[in-house]
């Protein structure tokens, strides 16, 4: 047996076999609700930030008041989820944020992206992984 197939039987490749990393999305929301609730933040003005495996997810406000979380690597922007809800509405702003870190911690695939009433994904740019699925 050639010593790359040894190897291959031995180490993970793929997403699917590596454990996503854990997030603590109480902890990010509560620092969200203290960020809006110490000042007034203008549209697209970045309120939140933290990195979730070795991405920058970042949250504001587009002109229509619902969240944008855009999710970078590196000075690349790969995605843009919009989460239709009213400042304030911490519970809405969770479930977007746990269908948002569903879909990193997955496959990634643009078939994957949330639609849903909520939260809608986008695709930005040629360096998302797996484009196909």
């Amino acid at each position: 047996m050639n010593f790359l197939a040894r190897l291959r039987r031995h180490l993970p490749f793929g997403r699917d076999e590596i454990a996503p990393p854990a997030c603590d999305l109480d902890a990010e929301l509560a620092r969200i609700e203290q960020a809006e609730a110490s000042r007034v933040i203008p549209t697209g003005r970045l309120i939140h930030a933290f990195v979730y495996d070795g991405l920058d997810v970042r949250l504001d406000r587009d002109m229509t008041g619902a969240y944008r979380v855009t999710v970078h690597e590196g000075g690349h922007r790969l995605y843009s989820f919009t989460i239709v809800c009213q400042q304030g509405d911490y519970r809405t702003l969770r479930s977007g944020y746990d269908e948002i870190i569903r879909f990193l911690s997955g496959s990634r695939a643009l078939r994957d992206l949330p639609n849903l009433d909520h939260v809608r994904g986008h695709y930005y740019g040629e360096h998302a992984p797996n484009l196909t699925g």
